[in-house]
């Protein structure tokens, strides 16, 4: 059995303590929303409501996973946050804030080459895909890891 409801309170309970720089009480919440997350829903059952219940499903694993990639960045494991910033950005590819996180982390690990990397890898598929480029935030943190 799958509780979504206890999954969102505690990735909301995560980002909260992740905006207050509060890491040393996200792990708990976080780890939870992860777990939950990620176990299979109905397995087999398909229709629109199952479906819109795995997307949930995934957008709070998503957040969950940008939380801990924080996490790590703020304590000072960037080789953890690199680990968990690249699931998401592979699990959401279009989704910025993940490649964002990734970027840091590999900056933060002193690999400017990757970071680098990363950002030209997102902003080629935004192109190619969307017909469009990454967002301001994503241009100044990539400008941020030039210098």
């Amino acid at each position: 059995m799958i509780d979504l409801e206890a999954a969102t309170s505690a990735v909301d309970r995560a980002e909260v303590a992740t905006s207050a720089d509060k890491f040393n009480t996200v792990n708990g919440p976080v780890m939870v929303a992860v777990s939950i997350s990620r176990r299979p829903f109905l397995s087999g059952v398909t229709g629109a409501w199952a479906e819109a219940q795995r997307a949930r499903l995934n957008r709070i694993l998503l957040r969950g996973l940008d939380c801990l990639s924080e996490m790590w960045l703020e304590l000072g494991e960037p080789q953890y946050s690199v680990e968990i910033a690249s699931e998401a950005s592979g699990l959401a590819p279009y989704r910025e804030r993940s490649h964002r996180l990734l970027m840091l982390a590999h900056a933060d690990d002193g690999d400017h080459a990757t970071a680098v990397d990363v950002y030209h890898r997102l902003s080629n598929r935004l192109n190619e895909n969307l017909g469009t480029g990454p967002s301001s935030e994503t241009e100044a943190l990539y400008v941020e890891i030039l210098r």
